[in-house]
């Protein structure tokens, strides 16, 4: 320790021993919302969850401790990662918000399952390697007043299976299920719903995944929809001023959404917005006059990902199209 960074330093001993389910580690320390962590590598989660292996095939869990201070800035000394308190672990520092789009490798414990690299419009990873009873699970999910929709984006080059939702444990309320039929590739994507009910408040909750034998999908990202939005209006159409809008979405290579206005606007002004369904504005792709009826809007000038999203058309600030659409 020292009271500046060139020193001197007097050496206070480790703030952890060594451990054999560890033959080395690249630890780190860090701040973050007002609490400082250590990080490192163990095969302990295995070796738990598993309930004890006399082969450790993994050594480098990701592993996670939280560091006290005493009052004159020693460490007290910290016991080596999951070692007689392997859960909880560290405590959740916020809840999880469902109703953001979630890429379905966010994982606070899984069985069975891999990642791989997708080729999706999301791109990025994907969760494969997807068989009856394995499942993801993440932690402290907070569903507020209710959900009533869980989206997922799925592929399969089988007859697929169903992600079952449940709360709490693997074997707790069951809340919906998500049916995936065969999309005809491992990386030929789609976007199945299903309804949900008595998802209020927070919770663990646990996506299993379940079906024949083999490998039943691929699995790119998830969300669900809540009870309420705060900004969803009724759809509006064949208003004096503006007649119906038609919306269609091209998901090609470069993702547009056209809309086609059935009378001229020549007056006024139009605004095309897109929100998150919280409420969160993702973009405004038009504000000004119209020139003619028919609006082209790349949605790649604005920084959006696959998922389900309000557009909201508004006439000189007064809104005449509210209506849910889902990007791919």
């Amino acid at each position: 320790m020292s009271d500046k960074a060139t020193g001197p330093y007097t050496y206070k001993n480790s703030i952890m021993d060594g451990n054999s389910n560890s033959s080395g580690n690249q630890p780190g320390i860090f701040d973050f919302k007002g609490s400082t962590y250590t990080t490192g590598f163990t095969n302990e989660l295995w070796y738990y969850y598993q309930g004890g292996r006399t082969t450790k095939y993994e050594r480098r869990s990701v592993s996670l401790a939280k560091i006290t201070f005493n009052t004159d800035g020693t460490i007290p000394k910290i016991p080596w990662f999951g070692v007689g308190n392997p859960v909880p672990g560290v405590p959740q520092v916020g809840s999880f918000n469902p109703y953001d789009t979630i890429q379905a490798e966010t994982i606070c414990w899984s069985k069975g399952v891999r990642t791989e690299v997708c080729t999706d419009v999301s791109g990025k990873m994907d969760v494969d390697s997807i068989h009856n009873g394995d499942f993801i699970k993440v932690k402290g999910v907070d569903f507020k007043t209710g959900a009533n929709t869980f989206i997922a984006r799925v592929a399969s080059a089988t007859s697929g299976g169903s992600i079952e939702l449940y709360l709490d444990t693997i074997t707790g309320p069951l809340v919906g299920t998500c049916a995936v039929t065969g999309t005809g590739g491992w990386q030929t994507w789609t976007t199945r719903t299903c309804t949900v009910s008595g998802a209020t408040g927070v919770h663990n909750l646990y996506l299993k995944f379940t079906g024949g034998s083999g490998l039943l999908f691929n699995f790119n990202w998830w969300k669900f929809n809540p009870m309420q939005t705060g900004i969803e209006e009724p759809e509006i159409k064949d208003l004096e001023t503006i007649g119906s809008i038609k919306v269609t979405i091209d998901a090609g290579k470069t993702r547009t959404m056209r809309l086609n206005f059935s009378k001229p606007v020549s007056t006024g002004n139009v605004r095309v917005c897109l929100f998150d369904l919280n409420g969160r504005l993702a973009g405004t792709l038009f504000d000004g006059r119209l020139t003619s009826s028919c609006l082209s809007l790349p949605l790649d000038r604005i920084r959006t990902i696959s998922g389900a999203y309000f557009m909201k058309v508004s006439l000189n600030n007064t809104a005449v199209l509210t209506k849910t659409i889902t990007l791919q």
